[in-house]
């Protein structure tokens, strides 16, 4: 297996499906691998893929890697058993979606790696930690590494219950920080800077 798969297909291109799409063509992906389904696509989206000649529509049929970048709650609805087959690689970024739940909606799928990464993807300085099930093989790893990589670190885990210790600490660990950077510009601007200095500082 190359690097990159010859065909990939992202369910849901919201923000951090976007960020991580921009990184994947930024480090090499060739656009015409992708697919994407969005059914209720951004105006920046649709310019993106129409600039770049991705495929964009409410529909796909199987590919090598099928990326779960949908909201929890919609992914049921979202994601038809259709897109998946036996040699389809199913990469999760959900959170809360187990790898018996997406196994559960997606039955024929190859195999299935759950993965948690975070907002800082959208600058390429983002950090992932995911977990593989028994069934992908070192080439897919090797994909889902590359995949990651291309927006940030990585790490792999060894058992699943650690996915939502990754998701506390830095899944959820970026907000604090700029929960902590806002109150520090509040107390500059209190202690009377202008408001932009306060913020620039």
């Amino acid at each position: 297996m190359s690097a990159w798969p010859q065909t990939l297909t992202l369910l849901g291109a919201g923000k951090m499906g976007q960020a991580m799409l921009r990184g994947w063509l930024a480090a090499g992906l060739e656009a015409k691998a992708v697919t994407i389904i969005e059914p209720t696509p951004s105006a920046e989206l649709t310019a993106l893929c129409r600039t770049r000649g991705i495929a964009l529509g409410p529909s796909a049929t199987p590919s090598e890697i099928l990326v779960l970048a949908v909201k929890p709650q919609t992914f049921a609805a979202a994601a038809g058993p259709e897109l998946a087959d036996s040699r389809t690689l199913v990469v999760s970024i959900m959170a809360g979606k187990t790898i018996a739940n997406i196994r559960e909606r997606l039955p024929a799928a190859g195999a299935i790696v759950r993965a948690m990464p975070n907002t800082p993807a959208a600058v390429g300085r983002g950090v992932a930690g995911a977990v593989a099930e028994k069934a992908v093989s070192a080439a897919q790893k090797s994909w889902s590494e590359t995949l990651f990589k291309a927006v940030g670190a990585f790490h792999w885990l060894d058992d699943e219950a650690q996915i939502d210790i990754v998701t506390a600490i830095s899944g959820s660990g970026p907000a604090y920080v700029f929960a902590l950077v806002e109150a520090m510009a509040r107390a500059g601007t209190a202690l009377g800077l202008p408001p932009e200095t306060a913020e620039g500082l």
